[in-house]
């Protein structure tokens, strides 16, 4: 497959949102990529003390927001005041930490979220599922695949290898997190970060049951890439710092990666030999 066939279909994935133009994970970020036409985002979750899951990537509070300590130290009353827009810019001072039910109400049948389970607590997988199976996600993704298979494909039009919308992707640096998450959502692609596509990771991966490898950019070649899908494995990087980055995701064969900045990528791509 040539370059620029690869680019036609190369998923771009909003990372954290438009976290390049807005504050990260909030729902500035998260609307106004949506309203630049990209449906498929990608953020993070972990838990509260009390047992509330989040949208937020630091497990330390300050970067993205006005807080102090651990995000499971703190109780969601206490988190859900914080300033999670300030840092980026003034008017984003009414931003806050959104819950990931609220976000998966929010977008319910408009968007394909690859969510990440950041934290390695225990019980995370459990309370994503109730939160899915709380906002409906759970019976209209039912719905999708049923849809699906009576046509006898992934659904409609090209097969896209990261997703349709809507839909859900789970990923994870923690493999623990991830098999655990299979056994409750057997049904939905499960995807392992990792630094490459080693030997030792596609088994791991197998034995597991994932269905998705999501490996750093800039350390990946073509040949491992080529070896992954042929393991049956939808690959998607991560890492993407620049454009010449994701030029080489695509040359390498990925089928989609994280970006900060999806306008640009999408020109980046439109512009590809």
């Amino acid at each position: 497959m040539s370059t620029a066939t690869s680019a036609q279909i190369f998923q771009i994935i909003a990372h954290r949102g438009h976290s390049s133009a807005a504050p990260e994970n909030t729902f500035a970020s998260f609307d106004l990529v949506l309203s630049q036409g990209f449906k498929h985002i990608e953020t993070d979750v972990q838990l509260t003390r009390d047992g509330v899951c989040v949208v937020l990537h630091d497990e330390t509070l300050g970067r993205t927001n006005d807080g102090q300590g651990r995000a499971a130290d703190m109780e969601w009353e206490a988190l859900r005041t914080l300033d999670a827009g300030s840092w980026f810019a003034d008017k984003y001072s009414a931003c806050r930490i959104p819950t990931l039910l609220d976000m998966l109400q929010r977008y319910r049948g408009k968007i394909h979220l690859h969510l990440e389970l950041k934290s390695k607590q225990a019980d995370l997988p459990q309370v994503v599922h109730a939160a899915l199976e709380a906002s409906g996600w759970l019976s209209d993704l039912g719905e999708q695949r049923t849809s699906n298979d009576a046509h006898g494909q992934e659904g409609a039009g090209v097969r896209q290898p990261c997703g349709t919308v809507p839909g859900l992707t789970l990923t994870s640096f923690h493999l623990t997190q991830l098999i655990s998450s299979t056994k409750l959502l057997p049904g939905v692609p499960h995807g392992w970060l990792v630094q490459e596509m080693s030997d030792d990771v596609l088994r791991e991966a197998q034995e597991a049951g994932l269905s998705q490898l999501c490996p750093r950019v800039d350390a990946c070649s073509p040949e491992a890439v080529a070896h992954a899908l042929a393991q049956g494995f939808s690959v998607r990087g991560w890492g993407v710092k620049k454009p010449e980055l994701l030029l080489r995701a695509v040359s390498c064969g990925m089928q989609g990666a994280t970006v900060d900045w999806p306008d640009k990528a999408l020109d980046a791509l439109k512009q590809s030999p």
